[in-house]
């Protein structure tokens, strides 16, 4: 009769967004704020478990500012402009 007792199934795991909002978020969260007191602005696409509304309240209580993502251009992201260059800049030289 397989593996199920009684015939119940299993309950189902969470959504991504579930697991996101719960798991991912605050984990990051706490190891920034645990090094640093600066505010935290967060960069997503536009993928629907990031701008869902509870992840979004989520991140209004945690008072997290959003950077925008421009809609249908993910090549032109606002990372390209101004994150990228910085992140070039201090790791000139280095070798991996």
């Amino acid at each position: 009769m397989g593996d199920t007792q009684c015939g119940l199934s299993p309950p189902p795991l969470p959504s991504y967004a579930t697991r996101y909002r719960t798991i991912c978020l605050p984990e990051v969260f706490k190891e920034i704020r645990k090094n640093s007191q600066r505010r935290i602005i967060l960069h997503l696409n536009n993928t629907r478990c990031y701008t869902s509304a509870e992840t979004t309240r989520f991140l209004e209580g945690q008072k997290i500012e959003l950077a925008g993502h421009p809609p249908y251009s993910p090549n032109l992201g606002p990372n390209d402009f101004y994150l990228f260059p910085s992140v070039k800049n201090k790791l000139r030289g280095q070798r991996f």
